[in-house]
């Protein structure tokens, strides 16, 4: 039904969606803040962009493995897709509070949020590419070929990675510091920030939990 195609092409292709199309809320965010209207504010959204795609890329590459990549983007594409419905919606970041609401959310909060729109962001956007991806079949090739291709792709993506983002790199810092609520928009990189984040808060809480004074004396 498909033709088949190299990993590294349909890793390009996803990298492409999940970096441009499913982030729209960071988009909408960074474009607000940086507001380009001379040419080399356009050259640092481009650059950005560029430097976005290849990041994803290169990170699907290193899990390029057939049942690990296709399994991967069946969980990653549809939370991407939740994810960008929850913050165009209703105007949220995904952070460390954000993640401590849903583990405390009981069914009937969650019964409410779950929407018409929700379940097409979800099925539409997520769910329906990522089995899309499952159904192209990779091209064969030895083991030593494919990861030699892989390789080569990844090296490529590196420099040109430097290459887009060595001349701008004072502007990303500067704006990554001034609004980190940036961050917060750009999936999945916020998902991990804001599970590290939560992870913290509750091992240091539960590391201020000691006995009361006197609670663990006994009677000689």
């Amino acid at each position: 039904m498909f033709k088949p195609r190299r990993p590294e092409f349909l890793a390009f292709i996803v990298a492409i969606y999940v970096a441009l199309v499913l982030n729209q809320p960071f988009w909408k965010k960074f474009v607000g803040l940086v507001n380009p209207s001379r040419p080399t504010d356009w050259l640092f959204t481009g650059a950005v962009a560029v430097a976005t795609v290849l990041v994803a890329y290169l990170v699907l590459l290193a899990l390029s493995a057939k049942p690990l990549l296709r399994s991967f983007l069946l969980i990653l594409l549809p939370t991407i897709a939740a994810a960008a419905y929850f913050m165009g919606e209703y105007g949220i970041v995904i952070d460390a509070q954000m993640v401590r609401n849903v583990v405390e959310t009981d069914t009937g909060e969650a019964s409410d949020l779950v929407t018409l729109k929700l379940v097409a962001y979800v099925v539409l956007l997520g769910l329906a590419p990522a089995v899309l991806f499952w159904l192209v079949p990779w091209t064969k090739r030895s083991y030593r070929e494919e990861t030699a291709g892989k390789l080569k792709a990844a090296a490529l993506s590196l420099l040109l990675l430097v290459a887009a983002v060595l001349p701008v790199w004072g502007n990303i810092i500067s704006l990554a510091r001034d609004h980190r609520e940036l961050k917060m928009t750009l999936t999945p990189v916020n998902f991990v920030s804001a599970l590290t984040g939560y992870w913290r808060q509750e091992k240091r809480k539960n590391a201020s939990v000691v006995a009361s004074y006197g609670a663990d004396a006994c009677l000689l």
